[in-house]
């Protein structure tokens, strides 16, 4: 972080007076997102896709911002545009595993996860979220069956109600039509 805070303000004076306007601005985005400044560092992904369309490390990086801002949906949008920029660069992939994870969406994730996977076998962080996800499937499982069995329980019990009101209305009319309580 010191390192990042260090570089934020000579970026951004290289910004005003670089030639590479392009690289410049990208060096002002990551210092920004070292900072943790993720909207600036957004900005400064945009100025460079409006100078440059298709560079694929500021979609990437724009992705990677909104992951910081957990919107899941901008992460999605922009990991798939930088996936079709780069297609051969597993990193989207691992993002919208991620983006995925978080919106319980937990075979999207396994996809995207299996995606980055094909692209680089030994991408860690992919498995990482190909076992999260496998986990939400067996934990949305068990939640379905606990709440299948609650349900259950309660249709039986309103069941075994029913009949005890019923069979306390059959005595009460018992009782009314015999003029008393049997005894």
């Amino acid at each position: 972080l010191k390192f990042y805070k260090e570089a934020e303000p000579n970026a951004a004076k290289l910004v005003k007076i670089a030639k590479d306007r392009v690289t410049a601005l990208e060096l002002y985005g990551a210092a920004l997102l070292g900072t943790k400044k993720f909207p600036q560092a957004i900005q400064q992904f945009n100025a460079v896709l409006g100078i440059e369309a298709k560079n694929c490390n500021a979609m990437l990086n724009i992705a990677t911002a909104n992951q910081e801002l957990e919107k899941w949906d901008d992460v999605l949008t922009w990991a798939a545009k930088a996936s079709k920029c780069d297609p051969k660069n597993d990193m989207p992939h691992s993002q919208m595993s991620l983006a995925h994870n978080k919106k319980k969406d937990w075979n999207k994730a396994i996809a995207a996860a299996d995606k980055a996977l094909s692209l680089k076998g030994n991408n860690r962080y992919a498995l990482e979220m190909k076992k999260l996800a496998q986990k939400g499937i067996e934990a949305d499982a068990q939640n379905k069956a606990v709440e299948d069995d609650a349900a259950r329980v309660a249709r039986e019990k309103a069941a075994e109600e029913a009949a005890l009101k019923a069979d306390e209305e059959r005595r009460k009319k018992y009782e009314a039509a015999t003029g008393g309580g049997g005894g």
